[in-house]
């Protein structure tokens, strides 16, 4: 994770060179905090790389995984662009 994001956030604080994560719970609201957290968590990306940790996987498979994802990152790029498009005319 990049200074400038943890900069951004106020969620990130930097102590002995480390990037620490700090939620507050504020009027004793927890499960909002959890959510609030949970959120974090799915947009560093920690959820996914857990899963695809979780067991070895041979270099071929990761390849292939790899080029799917990226097929697919490619269609969403380009259903968003059309849909721009549309809503721009």
């Amino acid at each position: 994770m990049s200074d400038k994001f943890a900069q951004q956030t106020s969620l990130f604080q930097k102590k002995e060179g480390r990037l620490y994560m700090h939620i507050k719970v504020v009027n004793n609201q927890v499960e909002r905090a959890m959510r609030e957290l949970k959120r974090l968590l799915i947009r560093e990306g920690l959820f996914k790389e857990l899963k695809k940790r979780r067991y070895h996987a041979k270099p071929s498979v990761k390849t292939k995984v790899k080029r799917e994802e990226a097929e697919k990152t490619r269609h969403k790029d380009r259903k968003r662009a059309a849909a721009r498009a549309r809503n721009f005319l």
